[in-house]
C-alpha cells in the first residue's frame, strides 16, 4: 500500500484554475464550497493548501453545478446530498446525472419550437436527487428509479377516475 506524498498532491490554486479554465467556476466560489462544506477543505503544507487526486474536486464541482443548473436544487439540498455522498466515487455520480439527462430528458421541444418539461424525466430525477440524499450512489439505479416512477404513475392513474377509492 503506498502513501501519498506531498509530490502527488495537487496545489490548490492550480486545481482552481484549471476548473475555471474547464467549467468557468470562479477560484473563490470553489473556496467558498470548500469554505462550506460542500468539498473538502485542501490539506495545508505550510504555507500551501493542496487536494489530493482521490479528493475529486472536478467532479464534485461538476455534481454540483448540474445539480443547480439542471435538477434546480437548492443549495441545502446540494448539501444534504454532498454530506450523504462524502465517501462516494464522484465520476459515478456524474456519470449516473448525465445518463439520466440523456435517456429521460428533463425538457422537450414541441412541433412549434416550444419548450415543455417532460414529465417522466423530471419525475425520475426527483427520485434520484432524494436517493442521493438518503443512500450511496452504489445503491441507486436509473432503471430501479425508473420502475418506482411508473410504479407511482400507475397508483395515480388508478384513481383518475370518477370512483372515490373508499
Amino acid at each position: 500500500m503506498t502513501t501519498e506524498t506531498s509530490e502527488q498532491k495537487i496545489p490548490a490554486h492550480e486545481l482552481y484554475q484549471q476548473i475555471y479554465k474547464d467549467l468557468k467556476i470562479n477560484p473563490r466560489t470553489i473556496q467558498w464550497y470548500a469554505t462550506e462544506g460542500y468539498i473538502p477543505r485542501p490539506e495545508k503544507i505550510g504555507a500551501e493548501a493542496f487536494y489530493p487526486p482521490s479528493a475529486q474536486i472536478p467532479a464534485r464541482i461538476r455534481v454540483i453545478q448540474t445539480l443547480q443548473k439542471r435538477f434546480d436544487l437548492k443549495l441545502k439540498e446540494i448539501k444534504q446530498i454532498t454530506e450523504k455522498q462524502s465517501k462516494s466515487d464522484w465520476e459515478v455520480i456524474y456519470n449516473m446525472l448525465t445518463a439520466l439527462e440523456e435517456h429521460f430528458p428533463f425538457t422537450d421541444v414541441d412541433y412549434n419550437g416550444n419548450e415543455y418539461v417532460c414529465e417522466k424525466g423530471s419525475g425520475i430525477a426527483k427520485i434520484i436527487s432524494e436517493k442521493l440524499k438518503t443512500v450511496p450512489i452504489d445503491d441507486i439505479s436509473l432503471a430501479e428509479a425508473e420502475e418506482e416512477y411508473d410504479k407511482g404513475k400507475e397508483t395515480q392513474s388508478s384513481f383518475d377516475g370518477d370512483e372515490i377509492p373508499f
